[in-house]
C-alpha cells in the first residue's frame, strides 16, 4: 500500500518524461518540494527561476562556442583563399623570376658574386638577382 504524503510535505509540481514507451503523458516529479514559486511547490532542480538561469548560462556557453567555431572557419577560409591566390600566381611569378635571372645570365656567377650590393648590371642590381634566385628556388621547392 502506498502512503500518501502528509499535507505539510509538498511534492514537486514539474511533469517529467522518462522516455519509456509506456510513459506517454509523463508523470509528476517524485522529489519533495522545497521552494514555493509562482504559487506552486518545486524541488531544487525544477524551480522555474533556477531552470531559466541554467538555460541562459548554457545558451551563452553555446553561443561562445559557436562564435569561436565561426572565427576558426573564417580564418581557415582566409588561409585557403590566400593559398589559392598564391597557387594561381605561382606560374607568373616563376616566369618573371626566370626572365629576371635570364637577363643576368650573360654574367657568370663569379661576376655576380664580385658585384657590390648597390652595383647595377643593366637594369638589375645584385640584390635583385640574389632575391630572384632565392625566391625561384623556394617556389620550385629546391
Amino acid at each position: 500500500m502506498k502512503t500518501q504524503p502528509t499535507p505539510e510535505k509538498h511534492r514537486c509540481s514539474k511533469r517529467v518524461y522518462s522516455g519509456l514507451r509506456h510513459d506517454f503523458g509523463g508523470h509528476m516529479c517524485t522529489r519533495a518540494a522545497s521552494v514555493e514559486e509562482e504559487s506552486k511547490w518545486w524541488c531544487a532542480m525544477h524551480v522555474p527561476s533556477t531552470v531559466a538561469k541554467r538555460r541562459q548560462e548554457k545558451s551563452e556557453e553555446w553561443e561562445r562556442e559557436r562564435q569561436q567555431q565561426r572565427a576558426t572557419w573564417e580564418a581557415e577560409r582566409q588561409r585557403e583563399a590566400r593559398r589559392d591566390k598564391l597557387e594561381a600566381a605561382a606560374p607568373k611569378v616563376i616566369a618573371a623570376l626566370e626572365e629576371l635571372i635570364s637577363i643576368a645570365s650573360d654574367m657568370s656567377d663569379d661576376e655576380i658574386a664580385k658585384m657590390s650590393p648597390g652595383q647595377v648590371a643593366g637594369e638589375i642590381t645584385w640584390r635583385d638577382i640574389t632575391k630572384a634566385r632565392a625566391a625561384l628556388a623556394d617556389l620550385k621547392g629546391e
